[in-house]
């Protein structure tokens, strides 16, 4: 598992009106659902940094014997699998399976699913364990998958499948994803009654496109326009929930409406340019939408043409550019620390006084938002290097009252006065570099196990909770909203028919 485990030592006095962030993890469904290997290394050859996680389609036709040989091809380049496990059962693809999982039907199906899964894990060496992200059932909020408008039963769905990997000790090893539609396409108009309780959900999630002017109520949408309206929701009623963008993609401006598939609308985005596009994401991510952890690419072509990277397809070049900021990583973020199991400890390089208290922080970086939400909570206490940390603080006394008297003797010192003092200061300058190196050295040298996980949690979740809060909620554009969602509504049966025969599409891409 790359979950990256950094701690950091608490500065006494920190502002938050610092600028905060926190890094956003990418990744991409790609060509061939992960049976394809090479699929998954070409992607990563054209991106300047290795995503951290794969998209990967699974049905209940299709057992855990099947995602053994997707979810290893995934960990064999270094990643790990986003399941989006889909209850259809493709004998059967119109019927609701979401009754028949909350009754028990599916129980057997359920357990050995999980039994095979934790031992998938644990083939793998202790040390190198791999997560998995658990997407079930995504766009329930649509009625394109025959388990959407149902959230009475969805919801215990969930619960039943969730309490069973509970009890069998399967959830140590996932990260269960909640992942709506970002147009509500029911009956119901409210995603929130799909939700089916925080005990119950590691991340939320969204899915959401550029859907062009490729039908009569679309247009080309910013991702702020695609995203803004079910981000602000996630954010107001799971304000300590990281939320990851599971899938999107961008029509290209020379996509062709098709009436075949109910493409009713025309080529009035055809000057658009899809580079601008990819590149306005990343920016909006990192600037305006601070609760998004995880992204990724919708990469192959299906309905549009989404992809990035196919012959005669645009928008990598956007995508890129707004990936090579550090705000973007390649390292497996958890949600919740559950699964780490060393934790290394960094030392800022900064003039307040150290604390001898050390809290644990999980993909967050050393920033002030999250020392913050430390504070609120319960610290992990680590006295190791307290000493050297006493040491440390003196001498950044003693550096701070000799450079006062240097400025003082510039005044009204001689010039013997001043040079005498200014090298001392420059001597204590120089021990006190070499005392924060030592301090480093050894605190990387530490392994603090049997961290206290629930400690953990909870300064994540004020964490994210701080963090969302940091930026005000994206503008929606509400007009735009209810033309996508007017217009799904309104599709025949038989594009309705069509166009879920291409969302299952993916089950064999």
């Amino acid at each position: 598992m790359r979950t990256k485990l950094l701690s950091t030592a608490l500065a006494a006095a920190l502002s938050l009106s610092t600028q905060v962030s926190a890094e956003v993890m990418t990744g991409a469904f790609v060509p061939g659902n992960a049976w394809n290997q090479q699929a998954i290394a070409d992607l990563n050859a054209n991106l300047p940094k290795s995503m951290a996680f794969v998209n990967v389609f699974s049905s209940f036709s299709a057992s855990w014997d099947h995602l053994y040989w997707q979810s290893s091809k995934i960990v064999n380049e270094g990643m790990i699998p986003l399941i989006s496990w889909m209850p259809v059962d493709l004998s059967r693809n119109n019927d609701n399976l979401l009754p028949e999982i909350a009754l028990g039907s599916w129980d057997n199906y359920i357990d050995l699913w999980g039994t095979k899964l934790v031992a998938w894990v644990n083939s793998y060496p202790a040390e190198s364990r791999p997560s998995v992200l658990l997407r079930f059932g995504h766009e329930f909020n649509g009625t394109w998958y025959p388990y959407g408008n149902s959230p009475a039963w969805y919801v215990a769905a969930w619960q039943h499948i969730h309490d069973r990997f509970e009890a069998a000790g399967v959830n140590e090893h996932i990260e269960w994803v909640w992942s709506a539609n970002n147009v509500n396409v029911d009956s119901v108009n409210d995603m929130t009654q799909y939700y089916p309780g925080d005990t119950y959900v590691d991340w939320t999630s969204i899915d959401g496109y550029n859907w062009g002017s490729n039908f009569s109520w679309s247009s080309w949408d910013s991702f702020n326009d695609v995203f803004a309206s079910a981000y602000s929701t996630l954010v107001t009623n799971y304000p300590d929930k990281p939320i990851l963008i599971a899938e999107t993609g961008s029509a290209e401006p020379h996509d062709i409406p098709d009436p075949a598939w109910g493409q009713n609308g025309d080529n009035s985005d055809a000057g658009e340019d899809k580079d601008v596009w990819t590149a306005g994401m990343m920016s909006s991510i990192e600037n305006d939408f601070p609760a998004i952890r995880a992204l990724a690419l919708f990469n192959i072509n299906k309905e549009l043409d989404w992809s990035l990277t196919d012959s005669g397809n645009t928008g990598l070049s956007g995508y890129i550019g707004g990936m090579m900021s550090s705000h973007f990583t390649s390292d497996f973020l958890s949600a919740d620390g559950a699964n780490g199991n060393v934790v290394s400890l960094q030392i800022e390089n900064n003039t307040q006084p150290l604390q001898g208290s050390y809290v644990t922080e999980i993909a967050m970086g050393p920033s002030p938002l999250f020392m913050a939400a430390a504070r609120k909570t319960s610290l992990l206490e680590k006295p190791e290097l307290q000493t050297a940390i006493d040491e440390y603080n003196e001498a950044n006394t003693a550096i701070a009252e000799l450079a006062a008297t240097v400025e003082s003797l510039e005044d009204s010192g001689t010039k013997a006065q001043v040079k005498k003092a200014r090298t001392e200061l420059a001597k204590l300058r120089s021990a006190q570099n070499a005392r924060l190196q030592r301090l480093r050295n050894e605190s990387q040298k530490l392994q603090f196990t049997g961290v206290d996980k629930s400690k953990i949690k909870k300064i994540l979740k004020e964490q994210q909770r701080l963090l969302a809060a940091s930026k005000p909620l994206p503008a929606v554009n509400i007009t735009k909203q209810e033309r996508m969602r007017n217009g799904f509504k309104s599709m025949s049966p038989e594009q309705m028919a069509k166009f879920r025969g291409l969302k299952l599409e993916v089950l064999g891409n």
